[in-house]
């Protein structure tokens, strides 16, 4: 009976500890989810140096506003699907600090048509100012199709 009584004590201590563990990583990721839907970023204009012409290098320059709360410092990166209709490649990026500002940063990319498999599009995004090699996870981004010439 003791022996019986010491295993309940044991498991009913391995669940509460689990729950524990549980409840906590529950927090971090409230927290976490948070801090992110602080920091917004959004395109406002995009303009072409020259009509968009699929294949034909252009300079864009890319109006963005965005609102940086969670860290004092990060980076806005812009970026062109060029390569593949769902990647981007990211073309230049800006140091910014903690707050509400807008920006203009100008790029050169060569449009690609993707027909039926997408639109050409630029993307901006904001992430911490020091990104990992390993990985690159963005605070808050989006993208704005671009139109090509008729």
């Amino acid at each position: 009976m003791k022996q019986l009584k010491n295993n309940f004590i044991f498991v009913f201590l391995l669940m509460f500890a689990g729950l524990s563990v549980t409840t906590a990583h529950a927090q971090q990721d409230a927290e976490q989810t948070k801090r992110e839907n602080l920091d917004k970023i959004r395109i406002v204009n995009v303009t072409a140096a020259a009509p968009v012409i699929d294949g034909v290098e252009n300079e864009f320059t890319v109006e963005i506003e965005y609102t940086l709360e969670s860290l004092e410092e990060g980076s806005v990166a812009i970026g062109f699907n060029v390569d593949s209709s769902a990647r981007f490649k990211m073309m230049t990026r800006k140091k910014v600090k903690k707050g509400v500002n807008s920006m203009i940063l100008k790029t050169k990319a060569t449009p690609k048509d993707w027909k039926e498999n997408g639109d050409f599009s630029v993307m901006a995004n904001l992430s911490p100012y020091l990104v990992p090699h390993n990985r690159y996870s963005p605070m808050a981004g989006t993208t704005t199709v671009i139109d090509f010439a008729q």
